[in-house]
């Protein structure tokens, strides 16, 4: 829909689309309104969308032709090309489309390799995400304590300095909507740039938030609300809310808490509230001290969640 009302405002010679993993031109577009699957055009205007996880390259084609008040825009063709071949969803052979680009991208593809072939550094201990939903997760943590981490060091000096900052993080590939192979399984050893990435994909700003301890406690009760609720003699078919994305499930460092799940949850999956009241997190705790509701705290969070993403409370 936001495609349509972008292309209908006029003055967009081309559209490259993204974020919902969708394919265009493709299967699924074919009786959306504006859309002219065969031009592959939106409202008139050509337009991709490649896919996810590079599975897909997308290729406009425009021309400028002299008008009487400059240079014209001219849309000539819109696809896209898989680069690879696939089956049951894996990855069996690459498929060279463009050898010509193949040949003139091949020194830095090479040198591409070799940087995320060294060694950044090393781990003691293994990190999955397998269980992050039930709160316990090395991956999640590690995250969340560097971003705590450079905040402290950024407060350092300041007179925000002796207030305790505690760490947030979601886990980047924890299932769900990624598909049943979307887990961070990652030995100890070296580790490097594509490890990092899958700890933490995004590249937002690190950024603190100057609030308090009540915050906190309803910042974690839009976490935990992706947890169903557990009432005593009721069988529950899944504890996780598939509705609720995994990279909305952010878990603190070093502070610990408990939940209560036989409370109902009391936000929905895009951050609204619900009729019910808070009252799932309680027991939170810092260094193993009871935290107070109006003690200050800094929130080491991402630039992603202070603009307002996934309506988590500020």
């Amino acid at each position: 829909d936001l495609a349509r009302q972008l292309a209908g405002t006029g003055g967009i010679d081309a559209m490259v689309l993204g974020h919902s993993h969708g394919l265009f031109p493709g299967p699924g577009y074919d009786k959306a309104p504006g859309v002219d699957l065969r031009r592959a055009t939106v409202m008139g205007v050509p337009t991709v969308m490649p896919g996810f996880w590079g599975r897909h390259v997308g290729q406009i084609d425009l021309a400028l032709d002299p008008a009487p008040r400059g240079w014209r825009v001219v849309p000539l063709a819109a696809q896209c090309h898989p680069v690879a071949r696939l089956a049951q969803d894996r990855i069996v052979a690459l498929v060279p489309c463009a050898p010509a680009v193949l040949r003139a991208s091949a020194p830095l593809h090479a040198e591409a390799l070799r940087q995320s072939g060294q060694a950044l550094g090393r781990v003691s201990a293994p990190m999955q995400t397998y269980f992050t939903r039930a709160g316990s997760c090395r991956a999640t943590r590690t995250v969340a304590r560097a971003m705590r981490r450079a905040v402290e060091r950024k407060l350092a000096g300041t007179r925000w300095a002796e207030i305790p900052v505690v760490g947030l993080a979601a886990p980047s590939a924890c299932g769900g909507r990624g598909g049943p192979e979307d887990y961070l399984d990652l030995p100890a050893g070296p580790v490097f740039d594509a490890d990092l990435r899958r700890l933490h994909p995004f590249s937002d700003r690190v950024a603190g938030i100057v609030t308090d301890a009540g915050q906190l406690t309803l910042w974690l009760e839009r976490s935990v609300s992706a947890l169903a609720q557990v009432l005593p003699g009721r069988l529950v078919p899944s504890l996780v809310d598939p509705e609720f994305p995994a990279a909305d499930f952010d878990l603190p460092e070093p502070a610990t808490f408990r939940v209560d799940l036989s409370r109902p949850a009391s936000f929905g999956p895009r951050g609204t509230r619900r009729g019910a009241p808070a009252g799932r997190v309680h027991g939170l705790e810092l260094d193993g001290a009871p935290l107070d509701p109006r003690r200050p705290v800094v929130l080491a969070t991402t630039a992603h969640r202070v603009n307002g993403g996934a309506g988590f409370p500020r």
